[in-house]
């Protein structure tokens, strides 16, 4: 049976495809999602003020950069081949490669750890349920501009 959902989904032209771990090459696209996260790395700073500052400002110098621990929130469909997928692979914690197609053509990915697999609760009987599914890259994000 088809199943409509009326939730917004993520910006238009955007798509979140996952590398088949046991299926090199084999990308399957995770529909109606909603939410993937900030993609990208964070840079920190680190204080370096020597012990004699003159002038009694703290100094600051670039520390590592990080990247951030992930949710991707979908609509679960409950009969979607590749939702179901993603999610078997992130109950059993798999890493995978992801990429994502943004609208204007550029494509970010990177190698994540997948860590455990959720629905929402099901406090209200008219809610689209939702699936989500924490990640954190393993490796820097690529970007391949158009």
């Amino acid at each position: 049976m088809p199943v409509t959902i009326t939730q917004a989904r993520i910006l238009a032209g955007t798509f979140i495809e996952i590398e088949d771990p046991d299926n090199v090459g084999v990308w399957v696209e995770i529909p109606e999602v909603t939410n993937i996260g900030a993609l990208g790395e964070q840079g920190s700073f680190v204080e370096s003020t020597p012990i004699n500052v003159g002038d009694n400002t703290r100094k600051y110098v670039t520390g590592l950069q990080d990247v951030a621990e992930n949710t991707i929130t979908f609509n679960w469909r409950g009969a979607d081949i590749n939702q179901n997928s993603f999610a078997q692979w992130a109950k059993a914690s798999r890493t995978v490669n992801m990429r994502v197609t943004v609208a204007n053509g550029a494509v970010i990915s990177a190698t994540v750890g997948l860590s455990g697999f959720q629905t929402t609760e099901f406090s209200d009987a008219n809610a689209i349920i939702q699936g989500s599914v924490t990640y954190r890259p393993s490796t820097a994000y690529t970007v391949v501009y158009p």
